[in-house]
């Protein structure tokens, strides 16, 4: 099931410690989790927000969307019709070299 998931969230209000999150972990899986029980003392999990925060839940998720959509952004203009004109016009300025 995990290996499936992008992340795993845990948007608990109130909790000793959730086996799910170490289920998460032991798969390498990032999290994200309210600060409740012993979930703030694993130093891998980046996006922790306070209990029962929306505003800052919403906040870690959009944190995570912006990251993805600025990686998509560096490639967007990028196709093999754009790549194979690149490799046309470098040929056609060394053959003007000649």
């Amino acid at each position: 099931f995990y290996e499936r998931l992008d992340y795993f969230l845990c948007p608990s209000l109130w909790e000793a410690g959730t086996m799910a999150i170490l289920e998460a972990l032991a798969t390498g899986l990032p999290i994200i989790s309210s600060d409740v029980g012993w979930v703030p003392e694993f130093e891998t999990i980046t996006h922790l927000y306070p209990s029962g925060n929306v505003q800052r839940l919403a906040w870690e998720l959009e944190k995570i969307a912006q990251r993805r959509l600025l990686r998509r952004a560096e490639v967007e203009g990028m196709s093999y019709k754009n790549y194979a004109a690149g490799v046309l016009q470098f040929f056609e300025k060394l053959q003007a070299l000649r």
